[in-house]
């Protein structure tokens, strides 16, 4: 079964209205799109597996799988503020 797309939760809309993620790596933007989605009946598991992106308009995005939504929220958002600035890509 393939990815099933969740209703934004508060973390998600938190997350995009206080800017408290940075900007694209690559191109600097601010405006992120943030979303989870869950496959309940994977192949290769007997448990869910959660997924939570981080999109940017120019097409840049990192997800991360979990086998909880707050796990994957967690570490999707982690992971993208560990990511080096656009200034910083350009050197």
């Amino acid at each position: 079964m393939a990815l099933e797309p969740l209703p934004q939760d508060a973390v998600e809309i938190s997350a995009m209205l206080g800017k408290k993620l940075p900007g694209c790596a690559f191109c600097g933007a601010t405006s992120l799109v943030i979303g989870s989605s869950v496959n309940e009946t994977p192949d290769f598991s007997k448990t869910s597996v959660y997924q939570t992106r981080v999109s940017c308009e120019c097409g840049a995005s990192l997800f991360y799988n979990a086998r909880t939504r707050g796990e994957a929220q967690r570490e999707c958002f982690s992971r993208w503020s560990q990511r080096a600035t656009a200034k910083e890509n350009c050197l």
